[in-house]
């Protein structure tokens, strides 16, 4: 979920924020980020 109030960002940069802080946070590979600007969801690979 995006807490920040930056205006009307783009999905794509924030997918790649996304991205990071998932694999960051969970230690596992992310091998796709789904949603919108407000609320990403990842698919994990934690083999």
């Amino acid at each position: 979920m995006r807490v920040n109030a930056q205006y009307a960002p783009r999905f794509g940069p924030i997918r790649g924020y996304a991205r990071t802080a998932m694999a960051e946070v969970s230690g596992c590979k992310v091998t796709e980020v789904q949603g919108d600007q407000a609320l990403a969801f990842g698919v994990l690979d934690c083999d």
